[in-house]
């Protein structure tokens, strides 16, 4: 009985570690797979490879993983929708093709940053003061604004290669964020 649970939360831990989109909660959940395939070496009577598995599979491939991740800068982005509608999958769904998605692309690509996606109608001022995401995408009634830091090396060449990125469906214009925090720059679009 104990093996047949054993081998399904296997299966199933397998699958949610391959699904998930965050790096570092992959790493956790392939460490307790680890663990749980070590647990069903106990099981079969060969505790030598058990203790292997835990030395290697939860010690040397942790610290391995770990110095990987670390490597990989996290590019936070968040997409601020307007402020008086409520985010829906719509909303979401509408913006995936045409700018969420080769966003994410061309970063992970071009610029070897692992982009982690936000949505919210939050004011772009709470997003910015709160969230401290690395860029912001804020659609207006007709263009696009992407704002960042100046100085981000990433965010100039996300800027530089807009036109690449987004399809001719928006007009792109890049804001720094010290300009956005200053003055209600945005408002008057």
């Amino acid at each position: 009985m104990i093996e047949k649970v054993l081998l399904v939360a296997l299966v199933v831990l397998a699958i949610v570690v391959t699904q998930s989109n965050n790096l570092l909660r992959s790493l956790i959940l392939l460490e307790v797979f680890s663990l749980l395939i070590a647990l069903a070496y106990l099981l079969y009577q060969a505790p030598d490879v058990a203790l292997a598995e835990v030395a290697i599979g939860l010690g040397l491939s942790t610290v391995l993983y770990l110095v990987g991740i670390k490597r990989i800068r996290v590019f936070h982005i968040c997409y601020v929708f307007d402020e008086t509608q409520a985010v829906r999958d719509a909303h979401i769904a509408e913006v995936e093709p045409t700018v969420v998605r080769p966003l994410e692309l061309f970063l992970e690509k071009r610029e070897n940053v692992e982009p982690h996606m936000a949505y919210s109608n939050k004011s772009l001022k709470d997003v910015i003061e709160n969230d401290q995401p690395d860029l912001i995408v804020y659609q207006g009634a007709e263009k696009l604004y992407f704002i960042g830091n100046q100085d981000d090396q990433v965010y100039q060449d996300v800027l530089s290669s807009s036109g690449d990125i987004v399809d001719g469906s928006f007009q792109v214009e890049g804001i720094s964020i010290e300009k956005v925090k200053n003055d209600d720059i945005l408002q008057s679009y």
